[in-house]
Formats: structure tokens, sequence, C-alpha cells
């Protein structure tokens, strides 16, 4: 792994060029709220065993996603989709840089879904579409905006909404015009609102899309005519000891850099296995955490050594399988055994 530099220690706080593409939304829909709020309790660290570290000179793979028969990632230097083995081999590479079917540019993120893979482009503003060998099967009808997106299986497009009264947008992949869905709540703070847009969502095995929510840490649970089912709640005390790190990380990212910080999101990664949820965010002492939905209950994940922790409170994106925890930093993967394994009774 590479030492640590402004890059790679406040990737949270990097200048965040989110594109407002607000005009291709045109439909409204405000369901009432019907869930019952949970308030998720902590349990003991779990300690993981010392990793597997897989480690790329020439490239920063910080956007692993799981693929049939292994992994894939990002290399936005080449503008192409990275595929590895399940030993982390790299297997092929998929694309060049330019503007033509197949090709990439400004690739910002790569999301697993039941038919491949898919690639948000910024400078292209469009979604690409590859199977799960690489093969490029089309683009996406639904205009990209740079923000987190997630795919169901039916071909259902989510992504966070621009506006501060809405939860999500949501299209079906072929659809330029989408609807809006859930009620946001009120900003705790509301300097937060800058921060609309870089919500992260994933879907579940019931096929409602989960937000979680980056002004105020709540995860919200939403079905497609926005009725919203469930909500979590982080402690509030935690929540406000994660704001004032926050708080003073930006201050002396800006000293350093000399310039204004304009996005640092309370969280970075959100994937779901089940009724898990593995949420990453940068600030320690828990960077790692895996969220039980069902029991309400949030076990952080730690690593053996003050240095190996420091990475993973410096990764952009994880992974989490029956079998690997794998972990995007720098230029390495770090493969962890799955707390499924390395803990069978974690909940």
């Amino acid at each position: 792994m590479r030492t640590r530099g402004v890059r790679s220690s406040c990737a949270h706080v990097a200048l965040i060029a989110v594109v407002a593409g607000g005009g291709a939304c045109t439909e409204r829909t405000a369901a009432p709220i019907d869930a019952q709020a949970s308030m998720l309790t902590w349990e003991r660290p779990l300690v993981l065993p010392d990793p597997r570290v897989a480690q790329f000179v020439d490239f920063d793979p910080l956007t692993i996603r799981e693929r049939r028969g292994g992994f894939a990632a990002l290399d936005r230097y080449a503008q192409q989709l990275v595929l590895f083995d399940s030993a982390f081999h790299v297997v092929g590479r998929r694309g060049r840089r330019g503007g033509g079917p197949g090709e990439l540019d400004g690739v910002i993120r790569l999301e697993r879904w039941r038919h491949g893979l898919a690639i948000g482009e910024g400078r292209n503003a469009r979604l690409s579409l590859f199977n799960d060998d690489g093969d490029f099967r089309g683009l996406g009808g639904s205009r990209y905006y740079g923000t987190p997106f997630a795919i169901r299986d039916d071909r259902t497009f989510a992504t966070p909404s621009q506006l501060t009264t809405a939860l999500a947008e949501m299209a079906s992949l072929d659809e330029r015009t989408r609807r809006t869905i859930g009620m946001r709540p009120p900003a705790t703070d509301p300097a937060d609102d800058r921060f609309v847009g870089l919500d992260l969502v994933a879907y579940r095995p019931d096929r409602t899309l989960l937000v979680l929510d980056n002004r105020n840490g709540s995860l919200h649970a939403v079905r497609d005519d926005g009725q919203m089912t469930a909500q979590w709640h982080f402690p509030a005390e935690w929540l406000t000891s994660l704001r004032s790190r926050r708080s003073a990380r930006v201050s002396t990212v800006e000293a350093i850099a000399g310039a204004r910080v304009h996005g640092a999101p309370l969280f970075k990664d959100l994937s779901v296995t089940g009724r898990l949820a593995l949420i990453l965010q940068p600030l320690a002492p828990h960077c790692v955490l895996l969220v039980d939905l069902s029991e309400s209950t949030v076990v952080p994940l730690h690593a053996s050594t003050p240095d190996l922790h420091d990475a993973l409170c410096r990764a952009e994106s994880a992974v989490l399988t029956q079998r690997d925890l794998v972990v995007a930093v720098n230029d390495s993967l770090l493969q962890f055994v799955s707390p499924f394994r390395a803990q069978p009774t974690v909940r």
C-alpha cells in the first residue's frame, strides 16, 4: 500500500464535482411515511484476521465489486473495466477512452446487478453495461449525473434525489424520465443540504431501495410507490462525534490545500448482502460497519494492526460475500476472511 498522502488520507473530502441533473425528473411520488424507526445498537467490535494483500503498481482499483467468477474494478487512468479472478489475478481489461459504444470516459462508479456490471461515466453522462465476462451489452437510456446508483434485477434504476424533499429518483434503465420517491426528512444541520445527491443507495432482497442519508446518517427502506417501510438511526452521540471529527478533518484539509472543500459526506460506500449492510466511513475508530437490518445492530469491523486499521479508514469501497470481505485502498486490495466465516454467529 502506498504511504498515506493528501489524496488517499482525505479522499472523503476531495472536491466533488456533482452535476445537478434535476431536469430529467418530472414526477414526484410523495407517499406517507409508515415506518417504525429503529435505533441501531452497537455490538462488540470484531477483529478481522490478517488479510491477503494484492497490490497493483499500474492503477488504483478503488471501485471493487463482485462478479460471477471473481471481482471487477475501474482503472480511472486507462478508462477501463478490469476483471479479476477469485484470487485477484487480472484476467482481462475492457474498454478504452472515448465516447463510442463500449468506450469509457470519466468513469466514476461501478455497480453489480443481476445481468452483469454497470459503469457510471461522468464525462459521457451515461451508464455503460457489461456482462460478467466484460462483454459490452449496451447503454442505459437514463442519463447519468455522477451520483451513486443501484440497478435492480428487473432493470429498475435508482439514484439519490437532487431535491431536499425527496429521497431518490427511479426509472426503468431504458427510460430518460425519472420520478422521485420517498419523503426526505429535514437535515439535522441545514448546512448539510449541500450533500444532497450524495446519499448511498442499494437494493435489498425484498426489492425495496435502501438509502443511506449522507446528511443525517440514517437508513431508509423505500418501496417503488414511495412508501417508507423501515428506518434505522445511528445513536445521536456517535453521529455528533462523527460530525465533530469531520469538521476538524475538513478544516485541516482546507488549510493544507488552500481551497474550500465542497463535499464531505459522512459515508463513502454501501453494499447489501442479505439482511446485512456493509458501510464505509472515513473517520476512526469505526470505519467499517456491519449493520444487521433485521436485528438493528452494528458490528464495527477492525483490523489487527494500527496500519491495517488506518488502511480501512482510507478505503474507498468494499464488497462482502459469503467467502470474502474485500476492501479497496490506494493501489491494493485487502482480502479478509468474511465475517460470515470469521464469526458464524455474528449478527
